[in-house]
């Protein structure tokens, strides 16, 4: 596996804040970047450390994803990279908006591309959006050690007190984060970087074709896929507007007039330029070919589900159409199951009925999966189009909603022998490879189905190479009591990566036995590489000692 898979490891670490005051070793030298994986093409390292420090970025793309629950942000993003088959970079970017006093609270978070001529802008899905960011200048904080606020709120003072300083204001902050837990703690980078308008600094980065100032004061209006389009301004007010209200409680009165309004203006907006009143209220783009695909936000269909599906019509037939009105019934049946159900009977197209049943039930199975499970039986057979997506989903969103698996499992093991138990096995198993990777491998390992066990069982080893691998030792017995095969190779190549920072030798003996010469071959090039940069003299003398054919010792001995 190449460098920059690997690396992405690092995620737990990116997204695991502490709020504890930091607590770091002190170090014994000065800080150093370690380098995990390759930088986006003409990106600056990281540096110089616990210093502000001007820096200038160019154009990149990154696959963002604004879904609220941290593992469910990452998994997002890694299952869109797996599916495009997408090679990682270092850092992960994880956007900062101002939280409970000056505290900075996450946002959204970013997959790097190679550059810009790796996959396609556009969205992938309900929840990810791929685009080119325009180059920019920042100013940037550098340390090594914890995540934690006590460190950022470091940071942040630094940056502003540099940004007074200036007399200029940012724009925006983003995190910057470098290495995973294979990493030693006090060897962590990260920066916290101040987002600069073109025109704050002497030589100002190239501005994007549209771009709107952020207003400060609506950070959710300032979400970085809104301003990417010319946006109706009147949309744009009428819809914090209505936001306001609902947030603080406005009068009955007070929100219908404010929905009428938005109405009113949406459809304004939709005369004048459908695309950028579906992309702002939704998140949808359009592609070069001027197709339409996937995107959502879920915040306005929650305060206008009425508007949301009466804009469905401008989106055009076909997957598309039917994925958002699935996120619409998911999304509705929140606040108003009864209301969303009777929208799902009323379609006369089959697949966007089904679409909607499909999001309507999955979204009931956070509170009922008993009620939801027992619905699905009463459909006739066709109403439900992919029935078995609408039952592992539930089972799912039953674990998010409760955080937790317990109840999910007592209701799985109450149903029979079948189809319906072992697709809730792969719905919980996905959920619990954060929680328990360990018990959500015996539980996903044991569906009988052959087409549903490889996936549930990927999905451990995806939350194993992600962050949840916490005790090498232990996975290391795990790994050697599973039987010879793909899931041995791959638990091997994973645990070979955390432990080559601590003990290259027990990670070289297991990337040694792996099975698959071509895995075996490019796991124990990146233990070498690790363990080179430390002792290289240690690692020539392990190879050479080791039983490894001389064609590979050879070609590992170069590196």
């Amino acid at each position: 596996m190449e460098k920059s898979n690997r690396l992405f490891i690092l995620v737990l670490a990116c997204l695991a804040a502490s709020n504890a005051p930091a607590q770091n070793p002190t170090p014994t030298q000065p800080p150093a970047y370690v380098d995990e994986a390759p930088l986006p093409k003409g990106w600056p390292k990281p540096g110089p450390y616990d210093q502000v420090s001007e820096k200038s970025y160019p154009s990149y793309r990154a696959a963002f994803t604004t879904e609220n629950r941290e593992n469910g942000a990452f998994r997002t993003l890694f299952s869109h990279i797996q599916k495009n088959d997408i090679p990682m970079t270092a850092p992960v970017e994880i956007s900062m908006a101002e939280g409970d006093g000056q505290n900075l609270r996450q946002t959204s978070l970013a997959f790097l591309y190679q550059d810009t001529a790796v996959g396609k802008t556009g969205a992938d899905g309900a929840n990810v959006e791929v685009r080119d960011v325009p180059a920019m200048k920042t100013l940037s904080y550098t340390w090594q050690g914890d995540r934690n606020e006590a460190n950022i709120a470091k940071a942040k003072a630094a940056l502003e007190a540099a940004l007074k300083d200036r007399k200029i204001e940012a724009k925006g902050f983003r995190l910057l984060g470098y290495n995973g837990p294979g990493i030693p703690e006090i060897k962590r980078t990260w920066e916290l970087q101040a987002l600069l308008h073109a025109s704050a600094l002497a030589t100002p980065a190239t501005p994007p074709a549209t771009s709107t100032t952020p207003d400060p004061t609506k950070p959710w209006l300032s979400d970085p896929r809104f301003l990417e389009f010319h946006h109706d301004p009147e949309i744009r007010q009428a819809l914090s507007e209505l936001l306001a209200l609902k947030e603080w409680s406005g009068s009955n009165q007070e929100i219908q007039e404010k929905k009428a309004a938005l109405k009113a203006a949406v459809e304004r907006g939709i005369n004048k330029n459908p695309k950028s009143v579906l992309h702002l209220l939704f998140g949808f783009t359009y592609n070069d070919n001027y197709n339409f695909s996937g995107g959502s936000h879920e915040r306005f269909v929650h305060i206008y589900p009425e508007l949301a599906i009466t804009l469905l019509d401008q989106v055009p037939k076909g997957l598309t159409r039917q994925s958002l009105a699935q996120l619409i019934g998911s999304e509705w049946a929140e606040s108003d199951q009864k209301a969303a159900f009777a929208w799902a009977n009323q379609q006369t197209d089959s697949k966007i009925k089904s679409a909607i049943l499909v999001g309507v039930i999955s979204s009931w199975g956070k509170t009922d999966l008993k009620g939801a499970l027992a619905y699905v039986e009463t459909l006739p057979p066709g109403v439900l189009l992919d029935r078995d997506q609408t039952i592992s989903e539930a089972f799912t969103k039953n674990c998010s909603a409760a955080r937790g698996y317990q109840g999910a499992l007592a209701m799985m093991r109450s149903l029979p022998e079948g189809r319906d138990k072992e697709l809730a096995a792969e719905g919980i198993s996905y959920y619990m490879a954060t929680e328990d990777p360990r018990a959500a491998w015996d539980l996903a390992s044991g569906i009988a189905d052959s087409g549903l066990r490889p996936r549930a069982e990927q999905r451990v080893l995806i939350a194993l190479r992600f962050g949840a691998l916490t005790d090498p030792d232990a996975a290391s017995q795990w790994m050697q009591s599973l039987p010879p095969g793909p899931p041995k190779d791959t638990l091997s190549e994973i645990i070979s990566g955390p432990l080559a920072a601590n003990d290259p030798q027990a990670a070289f003996d297991i990337a040694a036995g792996i099975g698959n010469s071509d895995l075996r071959t490019t796991t124990l090039k990146n233990v070498v590489e690790q363990w080179s940069k430390e002792d290289p003299a240690a690692a020539a003398q392990w190879i050479n000692g080791s039983s490894l054919p001389q064609e590979l010792k050879t070609h590992l001995l170069k590196r």
